[in-house]
């Protein structure tokens, strides 16, 4: 034939080569592994004396559990002053945390008044009965301070000044507290 060359037939062989596989010369058979050919495969392995290994059992999935329900312990809100003023309201037991300027402080005894004055313009008179140690209050420089309104009045647990770099990150907080708080509102007003 015209076109066929040496690998076409093999070495000078009239019939086209077969390739040379364990498969069709030396008795290999995927299915069963090595054995001579014409030869009987083996016997299971318990008529052997043998226990058989077990087949590996598939891999489980980790079962879904559902989503925990919201805790209903403590929580901290960020919000701006008029914020807190509206959510203190419906929900009393919160405690909410604000950023904001100091504007003055005033000292009577143990007690102290801090008047607070957000982004918004909105002021805020709040007490605390004790200053942590070693605090400058400083008027027009930033605090974050955590606390609970009682009454009207915005009662300060703990207060320290804030780094730019974290009051750059306070809108995001606070969007984020709306958003919660706007579902509370959804499922208190379900229920």
């Amino acid at each position: 034939a015209g076109g066929q060359t040496l690998l076409d037939y093999g070495r000078g062989s009239s019939r086209p080569n077969k390739p040379a596989t364990p498969a069709n010369n030396l008795g290999y058979r995927p299915d069963q592994g090595w054995r001579p050919e014409n030869t009987p495969p083996p016997a299971p392995p318990a008529s052997r004396g043998i226990t058989p290994l077990k087949k590996a059992e598939p891999v489980l999935k980790r079962k879904e559990t559902p989503k925990p329900e919201p805790p209903t312990g403590t929580r901290v809100v960020t919000s701006k002053i008029s914020g807190m003023l509206h959510w203190s309201t419906q929900f009393p037991e919160i405690l909410f945390e604000i950023f904001s300027c100091l504007s003055s402080l005033e000292t009577e005894g143990v007690k102290n008044t801090l008047r607070l004055k957000d982004s918004e313009g909105s002021t805020l008179q709040a007490t605390m009965y004790r200053l942590p140690p070693a605090t400058n209050f400083l008027p027009a420089q930033y605090y974050r301070a955590v606390g609970k309104m009682t009454n009207g009045k915005f009662s300060i647990f703990k207060i320290r000044q804030v780094p730019y770099i974290e009051r750059s990150k306070f809108e995001s907080l606070e969007k984020k507290s709306k958003v919660t708080m706007s579902r509370m509102i959804l499922q208190q007003n379900e229920s």
